[in-house]
């Protein structure tokens, strides 16, 4: 089970903001911002981190959407309490035309919305292909300062590399005690084969001094 969404005056809060800080003036475009969360494996924190950046950038008062984009292992529906309900996968289907407005939950963080990840499904790869993704986030655009895809992990399937095409930026995240470096690395470097924009790595569970990898840490 993921923890969060963490309280706004938590010290775990502070890390979140300066994350968010970071990829507001350093690492993101102008505008209204769509960041991916993913990791190598699962249980790594992916999730959690998603989360609570999202309820972070709702915090400060802009309007933000967590989209649930593990379309085969949905943790933040759970965690938010939309298990069951109508969401990514069945925009992307089509069912009964229905628009982002008629499907996204609002949750106990004020300004934050979640879109669940809908379904069940069997094609997650071949649904996440679609167009109807890349118009679902030029709707959101259009509401939304910052939208937060959780992702599944991308070593055990291609979701997150086929999602990662259509958002402004990806972040990597590792546990620190638990990821393999190869693992890691093989991540990195499937994002990196078809020109993901990604902007650096989470590092949970990290000794204050470590750095991630050789390739950027923020506090997670």
């Amino acid at each position: 089970m993921i923890r969060g969404p963490i309280r706004s005056d938590s010290v775990e809060a502070e890390g979140y903001r300066g994350l968010r800080t970071t990829l507001s003036y350093t690492r993101l475009p102008e505008g209204r911002r769509v960041v991916l969360f993913t990791s190598a494996r699962r249980g790594e924190g992916k999730s959690t981190t998603a989360l609570n950046f999202a309820a972070v950038c709702a915090y400060g008062e802009r309007p933000t959407l967590l989209v649930d984009a593990d379309l085969r292992n949905p943790q933040v529906d759970e965690v938010l309490g939309a298990t069951g309900f109508l969401g990514l996968a069945d925009f992307l289907k089509g069912v009964a035309h229905a628009s982002l407005a008629d499907l996204v939950v609002p949750t106990r963080v004020p300004s934050l919305d979640l879109l669940p990840a809908g379904g069940p499904v069997a094609n997650a790869a071949e649904l996440l292909s679609r167009p109807a993704l890349a118009e679902l986030i030029e709707v959101a655009r259009a509401s939304y300062d910052w939208i937060v895809f959780d992702a599944p992990p991308v070593l055990p399937i291609a979701d997150a590399v086929i999602v990662s095409r259509s958002v402004d930026g990806v972040v990597l995240v590792v546990d620190m005690k638990r990821t393999p470096i190869e693992a890691a690395r093989g991540a990195r470097d499937l994002l990196r084969a078809v020109d993901a924009p990604l902007l650096g790595v989470v590092a949970n569970r990290s000794p204050a001094k470590a750095t991630a990898y050789g390739y950027g840490r923020y506090p997670g």
